[in-house]
């Protein structure tokens, strides 16, 4: 018998996942099209868009208002203009385009779709494997990483005093964003980007394209294997404990401090959870993704970071927030 005395709790959780998919599938879908491009001309209609585009006009004029809605496009009439956010970020070829990022949400996406299938096998589903991934594949992945990662650069050089350092490594580079981002804002700075052989080739186009390879080298490395190089004042990792197992990371942390000096820093910047486990949010959330691609990758907890460095020789361990919800862990090599 059923107990109606009591009023039944809300579904709001329910009904908002029903409409949070729309504005960031609207976003991915110009995206891929380029419209925002195709504005930064000028207003143009729906029919104009189409046109240009060499797509029908109904199906698109949908997704128009979408964007509309979500305050990614403006409406004077029949027109429609890029609002300032989209002219600023998402026009291709401006200087702080973060348009690619479409490409790796593709990924993501497609991935969290078989979260089931991942956790009913105990395998990733969607496997990432840097190591054995084509040029075309690593080429697709940095292009929409990119924007962000010097992004995260320019903000870690406003985060510490970089004034004092010579020579940097920035381990599992990547495009070598962050390197271009700390260069640019400490015209003295100098440093090495270390990177598996697979991905060091694209390392070294982005920082050739950057101007600063007279200043940033790229070394083919492997701190699974080997430990870090002597000579650095500075050591950056980012995102690249969240991709190994706990064995690894304990690893990876005592050769990184195995080549530091003592009194040198380094800095971590990822996805990392609180001790409980239930933030931040997007820590949480990724652990999604991070399940279905990685055999063993995780925004691991503050704690276990605190442990894997305090047994690696570091000290003055700090956990601050950083951009998008990510995490900046400092620490000094005793």
């Amino acid at each position: 018998m059923s107990d109606d005395s009591h009023s039944p709790p809300s579904r709001e959780l329910i009904d908002q996942c029903t409409t949070a998919v729309f504005t960031p599938m609207a976003l991915r879908a110009a995206l891929e099209l380029d419209i925002f491009t195709l504005l930064s001309e000028g207003p143009m209609s729906s029919k104009d868009l189409a046109s240009a585009l060499g797509c029908g006009a109904k199906r698109l004029e949908h997704l128009l208002y979408a964007l509309a809605f979500a305050e990614f496009l403006q409406i004077d009439g029949d027109t429609f203009t890029n609002a300032p956010v989209a002219d600023y970020y998402l026009v291709s070829g401006k200087p702080a385009y973060a348009g690619g990022v479409w490409r790796n949400w593709t990924t993501f996406w497609h991935a969290m779709l078989e979260t089931t299938a991942s956790i009913r096998s105990d395998t990733p589903a969607n496997k990432v494997d840097f190591a054995s991934m084509s040029e075309d594949e690593l080429a697709s992945l940095y292009a929409g990483l990119h924007a962000n990662t010097v992004r995260s650069g320019k903000l870690l050089a406003d985060a510490a005093d970089w004034s004092d350092y010579r020579e940097f490594v920035d381990i599992g580079g990547g495009s070598g964003g962050l390197a271009i981002g700390l260069c640019q804002a400490y015209p003295a700075l100098r440093g090495t980007v270390m990177e598996l052989p697979s991905v060091a080739p694209t390392t070294r186009e982005y920082i050739s394209n950057a101007g600063i390879d007279d200043r940033v080298s790229v070394q083919e490395a492997n701190l699974l294997e080997d430990p870090l190089p002597e000579g650095f004042d500075v050591a950056v990792a980012k995102n690249l404990f969240q991709v190994l197992s706990e064995d690894k990371c304990r690893l990876v942390a005592r050769n990184i401090g195995a080549g530091l000096a003592p009194g040198a820093t380094l800095f971590i910047n990822g996805f990392i959870c609180d001790d409980d486990r239930l933030g931040p949010e997007i820590s949480v959330g990724y652990n999604l993704i991070f399940l279905n691609v990685y055999d063993d990758g995780t925004a691991y907890t503050e704690a276990q970071y605190r442990e894997w460095l305090t047994d690696a020789g570091f000290t003055d361990i700090e956990r601050k927030p950083f951009m998008m919800g990510t995490s900046l862990i400092s620490a000094r090599k005793i």
